[in-house]
């Protein structure tokens, strides 16, 4: 039973803090791609690349 009542905080925990815009994202950085102090991602589920400043990209940049 304890199990189940954590299991259930550990799902809406998820839930509330998971940030939709990136849902099926998945990014990937190239670093042979990387331009004047800017990196380089990809995205392996919808294609899209951009240029960030050492972050990840925060969300889909083809969704918009």
């Amino acid at each position: 039973m304890v199990y189940l009542i954590g299991l259930v905080i550990v799902v809406g925990y998820v839930m509330l803090t998971h940030d939709p815009a990136t849902r099926l994202c998945r990014w990937r950085r190239d670093r042979s791609r990387n331009a004047g102090g800017q990196e380089f991602w990809t995205c392996d589920y919808c294609g899209g690349s951009c240029l960030t400043d050492g972050v990840r990209p925060k969300g889909c940049v083809r969704r918009g």
